[in-house]
């Protein structure tokens, strides 16, 4: 037993070791280190396809204004209290981006919502969901609607959680 134990130490360091050594990522990319949590995080390569099947990615904002990514559940009420401010206010948001986004799951939830919230569509109010996967990298488990409010160089400035007011959110608009 004593020589079975003996043979199989050294095995056993080198099969850590090689782990640890070769278990790193080479590959790694940049956009792998980013926290897209931070303030000052760019936005990350979003696909939010709305209602009726439309894409967008990050490169469909990239007018010279602030973008309102907004992170939600459609049966959730605050952010169904959310949208309908958005909606109530919508002439203070046309020079700015509202991009509404649950996971892509929630999509057969979407026309409910839009209804109570009497959302319209536009080219600066987007409604829809996930298809890039970056909700796990955007959403930071504190408390929904998430507003990650970024700035006309899609730097993020500033996130609010749960409820919000109107005058929380003149401050960032354009």
């Amino acid at each position: 037993m004593q020589n079975i134990l003996s043979i199989f130490k050294p095995v056993l360091f080198l099969l850590l070791l090689s782990h640890s050594v070769f278990g790193q990522n080479p590959n790694a990319t940049e956009k792998d280190k980013i926290d897209y949590r931070k303030i000052g995080a760019p936005l990350p390569e979003l696909r939010v396809v709305d209602r009726a099947g439309l894409t967008y990615t990050a490169l469909d904002f990239t007018e010279d204004r602030n973008a309102f990514l907004v992170l939600f559940n459609p049966t959730c009420g605050h952010c169904l209290d959310l949208a309908q401010l958005i909606m109530k206010n919508k002439t203070s948001f046309e020079d700015n981006t509202v991009i509404m986004m649950a996971a892509a799951e929630m999509m057969s939830f979407l026309p409910q919502f839009a209804g109570e919230a009497d959302w319209e569509d536009g080219a600066n109010f987007i409604l829809g969901v996930d298809s890039a996967h970056v909700v796990e990298e955007l959403f930071n488990y504190q408390m929904l609607p998430q507003i990650n409010i970024y700035d006309k160089d899609h730097r993020l400035i500033k996130s609010i959680y749960g409820d919000v007011s109107m005058p929380e959110l003149e401050a960032y608009l354009k």
